[in-house]
């Protein structure tokens, strides 16, 4: 197939965990197919990217958005009121979409018309404004998370009345966005079960696909110098992403300190880009608390430690994070929440707690017990090379594509129903 692939944001350099699926999902696709990309690019990330991928993929074309002025909207008392009923979808900025661009959209209406093209792979349900003009090819949307779901999770997580209410609002406009337009879509590609379960009621005539996200087991795999014995805990993931930064400040406030009363010689890594003020604020000698901001070696800082924390409890979709921390062969213990998406084995390729005391308990259970930390590593690191590879995930979403190529050849594809004729 000769695919268009349109992103919101670059592939490379892999900087989050979007970037992460988009780079490694194509980086195999391409193996079988011919790639064709064009997107969204910050000016200062268009060069390294062309630099990097244009040896592998067809063609590659990049707009720069960041020196763009964004327009913004005069709204009234009302027109606020009414936006949970019409929302516009730019309200919601999923991955950094930077607004829409008529240069943009020209650009893909013009690689449709002028090469052969068969099918258009769409990632981030912000863009789709782009793909509602194309009708001669088939469109599939990866939307990652299951937007609804996530919002609904920080309802929970949000004390204070007023932003409370102002999350609910965003709730009731984010499930009204999906049944007005996701719900057009006819194929939807996501990455955990349970997100694709809770879309599926909202999008009935909908085929809705799951692609779990992978790992790359040869990139990260354990180093020859592995600590084992040094009680060291590791957190990471982008530190100013939401999810990262509410689990770190839980963890540290609410975990850390009863972990710290068993075993006082404790300390904990906290890695990743970007951590926000709050979570460059843990960071403390006295405490053994190191927050390292960006590293140039990951692996070098899973190395050092005896055990993975995971102790996520808002956002949606697979958490990286865990298999990659099953790949370093460490142990790890998480919130159930974190392990939506990934089969786990309570007890043999992860400890599951769901409370400040059960999830100290359970860590320092860990750090006492040598036989089953290295159990549940050599378990984790078992299944990551048995179900997790990003080859396996590429050829879901080649399925997805070439059946409907197949169809529209075949003049079996009709136009997508109208999803306001169904009850959700």
């Amino acid at each position: 197939m000769n695919i268009l692939l349109v992103t919101p944001r670059v592939l490379y350099p892999v900087l989050s965990g979007a970037e992460l699926r988009m780079y490694n999902l194509f980086m195999a696709v391409r193996q079988r197919h011919t790639i064709h990309w064009l997107g969204h690019a910050r000016q200062e990330m268009i060069a390294p990217a062309i630099e990097h991928l244009s040896s592998r993929f067809a063609s590659v074309e990049l707009f720069a958005t960041d020196s763009r002025p964004m327009q913004q909207r005069s709204r009234s008392t009302m027109d606020r009121f009414m936006e949970i009923w019409r929302a516009p979808i730019d309200y919601f900025d999923y991955f950094n979409c930077d607004g829409y661009w008529d240069d943009v959209q020209r650009a893909i209406l013009r690689r449709i018309d002028e090469s052969t093209i068969d099918v258009v792979y769409m990632f981030g349900w912000g863009m789709k404004r782009y793909m509602d003009p194309v009708t001669k090819i088939p469109v599939v949307f990866d939307i990652v998370d299951n937007p609804v779901v996530a919002t609904a999770r920080r309802i929970r997580e949000t004390k204070r009345l007023v932003e409370k209410a102002r999350v609910v609002k965003e709730w009731m406009m984010m499930r009204r966005m999906v049944t007005r337009e996701l719900a057009k879509s006819r194929d939807i590609i996501m990455v955990s079960y349970q997100d694709a379960e809770a879309l599926r009621p909202l999008c009935p005539q909908t085929s809705v696909t799951v692609v779990p996200n992978g790992v790359d087991s040869e990139f990260y795999r354990p180093g020859a110098s592995r600590n084992t014995e040094r009680p060291v805990l590791i957190f990471t993931g982008v530190m100013s992403y939401g999810p990262n930064v509410s689990a770190a400040l839980y963890f540290t406030r609410s975990v850390y300190p009863l972990i710290r009363k068993e075993i006082p010689d404790i300390s904990l890594l906290i890695v990743g880009r970007y951590p926000s003020k709050e979570v460059a604020a843990l960071h403390s000698a006295e405490l053994g608390i190191t927050v390292t901001g960006g590293v140039d070696d990951i692996r070098e800082y899973f190395d050092r430690a005896m055990i993975y924390v995971c102790p996520i409890r808002s956002g949606a979709g697979i958490k990286n994070k865990i298999l990659e921390a099953w790949a370093m062969q460490k142990p790890v213990v998480a919130t159930s929440m974190a392990c939506e998406g990934i089969q786990v084995s309570p007890g043999e390729d992860v400890m599951v707690a769901d409370d400040a005391a059960e999830f100290a308990r359970q860590v320092v259970h860990l750090v006492r017990d040598r036989e089953l930390r290295e159990r549940l590593a050599a378990n984790g690191r078992r299944k990551v090379e048995r179900q997790y590879s990003w080859d396996a995930g590429a050829h879901m979403v080649e399925e997805v594509m070439s059946r409907r190529v197949a169809e529209y050849r075949a003049g079996k594809l009709a136009p997508a129903a109208d999803p306001s004729s169904a009850r959700h």
